[in-house]
């Protein structure tokens, strides 16, 4: 028997973990069978093909609504679904927002728009979504649209900034809150280059304008620096946090062309706000994939990569003394990128990794204690993936993660987590979100 109660705004389960049964509102169908069969991500390292935000209140992080946008196979347009309640994804609800876009899919950020003097959308939480255009007119542009908590948002269209770049992945997006902006990186090449190297390419968009009246700032690679990455070889991996009084930080993890990881911080504090050198992290890390970065606390964060060895590697940022020892999570050999989000429950924090396994394509998940001891064992989420997988955080210990099957369909399942010192999710219940 289960028994659960409401402390402190989230739910405390007597069990060490309370998966709850998904619902798509289909409760009246026959159960679907997750499908079975062999992962593409055998074939090359699989990446990220949706994109979630979480619009919480914050009295009630726990009601949060959950916003989920992918691709659509069939012609390529971006659409969205979201969650009626917590847990809670219906059928053939799928918004279409425009497009079409490139795969493998977008990327999405939600930040708090200005109302004044530039409004987006109203002012207040704008889901920004972006993808790389697939347009015949417009290929390689970008494709951006604003998303306000009413509405359908601005009208979708590719943007022409005015230096012409090929796109080479997915932008990465992070928000400063504080500021009332949103940045987005994109990995590119321009054209008129003589080598045809790639590069970092930053926009960001401050109280509703953009900042660079429509140029790619490029400073961040090309400032003077005692070592930098040769090239430029994958998507970055992006942090904002914000600091002390208004300050705030910016960090850039990337992977040049031998697979050896670099960081770089803009810092706003001690002044003059100014980006510092590269540095070198070392490693060699899967060709085609990207770092992952998560915040753990006010003064630390984690990078995580998957190896040219198919292994799992982190490392441990803190303000204090940088970057620790790169660590192996083990769990055998990885096929994709991995999917990292913070939990908190019991006093205690923990770091849930989720990742397609190469052995059999299915998602595995570990937990790594934050000030708390756990067994820190990958456990079968019990679906084969062919994409990388997607978390959203809802609430303090609750946790939604997508995947696609291997037929191309949408799946999700939600995690409740209670005690935090054991680190496994249970049997999960996954359902389909259908409809695309």
């Amino acid at each position: 028997m289960i028994i659960a109660v409401a402390v402190a705004g989230f739910i405390v389960i007597a069990t060490a973990v309370g998966p709850i049964s998904p619902s798509n509102g289909d409760d009246e169908a026959v159960k679907p069978e997750i499908p079975t069969g062999k992962s593409i991500c055998a074939n090359a390292p699989c990446l990220e093909a949706l994109a979630a935000v979480v619009d919480a209140p914050d009295a009630h992080p726990e009601q949060a609504t959950v916003h989920l946008f992918a691709r659509r196979r069939a012609d390529g347009m971006l659409v969205q679904t979201s969650s009626a309640s917590p847990g809670v994804y219906h059928s053939r609800n799928w918004t279409e927002r425009g497009g079409p876009i490139a795969g493998p899919g977008p990327s999405a950020i939600i930040w708090q728009a200005p109302t004044y003097p530039n409004e987006v959308q109203g002012g207040g939480a704008v889901v920004t979504v972006l993808g790389i255009s697939a347009s015949a007119a417009s290929s390689g542009d970008i494709f951006l649209r604003h998303i306000g908590q009413g509405g359908a948002g601005t009208a979708g269209a590719p943007i022409s900034f005015k230096y012409r770049i090929e796109m080479l992945g997915v932008p990465a997006t992070c928000a400063i809150q504080q500021e009332q902006r949103f940045d987005f990186w994109v990995q590119a090449r321009n054209g008129s280059d003589a080598d045809g190297s790639a590069t970092l390419y930053h926009q960001l968009s401050a109280n509703g304008a953009w900042f660079y009246d429509g140029r790619w700032e490029t400073d961040v690679v090309l400032q003077t620096s005692p070592s930098r990455p040769a090239a430029i070889a994958s998507r970055p991996g992006l942090l904002c946090r914000n600091g002390r009084w208004k300050a705030w930080e910016q960090h850039l993890v990337v992977y040049d062309g031998d697979g050896a990881a670099w960081h770089r911080q803009w810092m706003q504090e001690p002044g003059p706000s100014q980006w510092g050198p590269w540095e070198s992290l070392g490693g060699k890390y899967a060709k085609g994939t990207y770092p992952v970065l998560v915040e753990t606390t006010a003064g630390s964060f984690q990078f995580f990569g998957l190896g040219s060895d198919e292994q799992m590697y982190s490392m441990t940022w803190t303000s204090a003394q940088g970057f620790g020892n790169r660590t192996t999570l083990g769990g055998g050999a990885f096929a994709s990128v991995p999917a990292v989000a913070v939990s908190q429950g019991s006093g205690s924090e923990r770091v849930d990794v989720v990742a397609v396994s190469k052995d059999d394509g299915r998602l595995k998940h570990k937990a790594i204690g934050l000030g708390v001891s756990m067994d820190e064992q990958w456990e079968d989420l019990g679906i084969v993936s062919n994409s990388a997988p997607t978390l959203a955080k809802v609430g303090l210990a609750s946790m939604d993660i997508f995947t696609t099957a291997v037929d191309g369909s949408i799946w999700y399942a939600p995690a409740r987590l209670s005690d935090m010192g054991r680190s496994g999710w249970g049997n999960l219940t996954w359902a389909p979100i259908q409809g695309l």
